[in-house]
């Protein structure tokens, strides 16, 4: 069976624990290759890979902070070297183990940061490469798409032609 991902390059935010595992397997298991983005724990990180690459899929480490305005272009650069980015999973959240009531307003500033500023800037970084890919596979199948189509209705005036002329 083919894998509707073959070929597609997909980072995944926040991919060395829970959901972020749990989307960068299942996108690796449709054959996609995945960066696995992880803030800090490179630990964490390596194993998604390992598993990754244990099932036959492609992956790679992905380390950086990613409400960090200097980063996204780094990882962004990681996903062109693969090909560019088909796929962005922005997955990444912090979970303290403070209560709202005993939170700082700092606490709450970095978990909004990583979810939101974290998503804007990804965004930001990876969405031109996904807008070029996308305009070029359009380049390069509407031509092949239009001759098909005017194919198709030169055989149709074709075959109507000759039914006409038989008719006769």
């Amino acid at each position: 069976m083919a894998q509707a991902l073959q070929g597609k390059v997909a980072f995944v935010s926040g991919a060395g624990k829970n959901i972020g595992r749990g989307i960068a397997l299942a996108l690796a298991r449709d054959g996609a290759t995945i960066l696995v983005n992880g803030r800090s724990d490179r630990a964490a990180v390596d194993r998604v890979v390992g598993e990754i690459e244990a099932a036959g899929g492609k992956a790679v480490v992905a380390i950086g902070d990613v409400a960090d305005p200097a980063v996204a272009p780094r990882l962004a650069d990681q996903a062109k070297a693969l090909g560019g980015a088909d796929i962005l999973v922005s997955n990444a959240g912090l979970r303290r183990q403070t209560s709202f009531l005993d939170m700082s307003f700092a606490e709450w500033r970095e978990i909004m940061s990583v979810a939101l500023d974290g998503a804007f800037l990804l965004g930001k970084a990876f969405i031109p490469q996904m807008v070029a890919t996308v305009r070029e596979v359009a380049q390069a199948t509407m031509p092949a798409l239009l001759t098909v189509l005017l194919q198709q209705e030169i055989e149709k005036l074709k075959h109507a032609a000759e039914h006409d002329h038989h008719g006769d």
